[in-house]
């Protein structure tokens, strides 16, 4: 199940369909412009609709594997490769149900990517053979981060806002909060990584008489977009 182990094999299996998709679709076009019947031309046109929609499923996996296996090349992690199979039944939170579990080394904590090293919430629950991923913008998700400041590093907290956004929290007031900073995790807590890609700032939030302030947050992704992920396995 680890990355060096299946993602090559995946990549290989996810490039065929693509191909198949592509030649399909290149014979739809040709009925089309044939101009075999209203019938065939309109059958034609919703297969072209569901083909290219399969398509940009299948290349989405493809480019987040991509950059997965980047990251498993630059880091000395090892990486649990796993797929999205359902979500959190309640409408207040934001989690998703990974198809990998305890039988697979998952322990709670653990840190979640995708791409190449966007990090995407963290493990909050391991079953044998599934888990379920706290996303960051869920209200009880808080990852301690950093950003670059003036060539200093700051540290703050990053909060889930009850799945509007991130926040950036308890940033001295001191620190000049630049727009478009790239903050990241900060490395010191139990299976976060340091450098983890969270967002970047947007806007601050800060009032003169405050001792600490915030900022408003984006994050790198579309977390509902998520399809292919890695759990980073403790060391």
């Amino acid at each position: 199940v680890y990355m060096s182990g299946i993602a090559r094999p995946i990549e290989g299996a996810l490039q065929s369909p693509l191909n198949e998709i592509g030649g399909r679709l290149r014979q739809l076009r040709i009925t089309i412009q044939k101009g075999d019947g209203a019938v065939a031309n309109e059958n034609a046109s919703l297969e072209i609709a569901e083909l290219k929609a399969e398509r940009d499923v299948l290349q989405q996996d493809n480019t987040s594997l991509k950059g997965q296996l980047a990251f498993k090349e630059r880091t000395s992690h090892t990486l649990i490769s796993g797929r999205i199979i359902g979500s959190s039944p309640d409408p207040g939170r934001n989690m998703l149900i990974i198809d990998r579990g305890a039988a697979d080394g998952v322990i709670v904590v653990a840190a979640v990517i995708v791409g190449n090293g966007v990090y995407v919430g963290k493990i909050q629950s391991v079953q044998e053979k599934s888990a379920t991923l706290l996303l960051p913008n869920d209200n009880r998700s808080k990852v301690l981060a950093a950003f670059l400041t003036e060539e200093k590093t700051t540290r703050g907290i990053v909060e889930g806002q009850f799945q509007l956004g991130l926040q950036l929290s308890f940033v001295p007031s001191n620190v000049n909060i630049t727009k478009d900073s790239v903050v990241v995790t900060s490395g010191r807590e139990e299976g976060i990584p340091s450098g983890l890609a969270i967002g970047s700032v947007a806007e601050s939030r800060t009032l003169s008489t405050d001792l600490f302030q915030s900022a408003a947050l984006t994050p790198p992704i579309d977390y509902d977009t998520i399809s292919l992920v890695s759990i980073i396995k403790s060391q």
